[in-house]
C-alpha cells in the first residue's frame, strides 16, 4: 500500500510540473566483464536498488526532474540525480568512477512544435556512458 502512495505522488508530481523534461541515463557495456549497478535516487524515500548490467549489454533508467534544461549541472551531475550511483566490476570488485560529467555523452531530443507552446518544453536528454572506456578503481 505504501509503495503504491509513492508511485501515484510520485507520478501526480512529475504531471505537475511545467516542463516535461525527461532525463535517461543509459549504460552502455562493451566489456566482457559483468557489472553490478547500484542507484538510490535523489529525494526518493524508496530503498537503492541494485541491478546487473552484463557482458555486451546495456541498461537505461529514466528520471522525471523539476526544473528546466537551461539550468547547467556542471560537474555536479550525478549528485543532482542520484544519491547513489555505484558502478563495480563483479569479478574484480573494481568500482568504476561515473561521477565525472566528462565521461557522460549528452543528447537532446526535443518535442518538433514545442515553440508553439510557450512555456511548456517537453523533450528528453539523454546521458550515455560507455564503461569499457572508463578506468576502474581498486578498492
Amino acid at each position: 500500500m505504501r509503495r503504491a502512495f509513492i508511485v501515484v505522488f510520485f507520478l501526480c508530481a512529475c504531471a505537475s510540473e511545467k516542463k516535461d523534461i525527461l532525463y535517461e541515463f543509459r549504460m552502455i557495456n562493451g566489456s566482457d566483464t559483468d557489472y553490478l549497478v547500484k542507484k538510490h535516487y535523489r529525494y526518493s524515500q524508496s530503498d537503492s536498488k541494485t541491478d546487473t548490467l552484463f557482458a555486451r549489454s546495456e541498461m537505461s533508467f529514466s528520471v522525471p526532474r523539476v526544473g528546466s534544461y537551461d539550468k547547467p549541472f556542471g560537474d555536479s551531475l550525478i549528485t543532482s540525480f542520484f544519491d547513489t550511483l555505484i558502478v563495480q566490476a563483479m569479478d574484480t570488485k573494481e568500482k568504476i568512477d561515473v561521477s565525472n560529467k566528462k565521461n557522460w555523452a549528452e543528447k537532446l531530443e526535443f518535442d518538433q512544435d514545442f515553440l508553439e507552446n510557450p512555456g511548456s518544453i517537453k523533450g528528453k536528454v539523454i546521458y550515455t556512458l560507455k564503461l569499457e572506456s572508463l578506468k576502474t578503481q581498486g578498492l
